[in-house]
């Protein structure tokens, strides 16, 4: 390939082979920085196209993360059959646009 050619040729990132981090501390940043960005796409999401967007992410320790774009009760009417709802998700989770974690 001449020195041409590769110059008209836009670069490409190299695919980062995902795997379990073993080591505790970087796994618990990657875990941080990953939700965040997701919690960020959902909003810009929501801001682009007005589409009704629910992110849930839930560490191993069984902490829960949620950003929600409307009202909790209208994703529970399509993910929830209507006698199963129950009041399991905190009040103050029902605003537009809140984010909140758990334990």
């Amino acid at each position: 390939m001449s020195s041409e050619t590769s110059a008209k040729q836009p670069s490409r990132r190299q695919r980062k082979i995902v795997g379990y981090i073993a080591d505790k501390a970087k796994r618990l940043s990657c875990l941080s920085k990953r939700k965040a960005g997701l919690i960020r796409a959902g909003m810009e999401l929501n801001e682009a196209t007005h589409a009704k967007v629910l992110v849930v992410v839930v560490s191993p320790a069984g902490v829960q993360h949620v950003y929600n774009s409307h009202p909790m009760e209208e994703f529970l009417k399509v993910i929830q059959p209507p006698s199963t709802q129950g009041d399991s998700i905190p009040a103050a989770s029902m605003a537009r646009g809140h984010a909140y974690h758990s334990k």
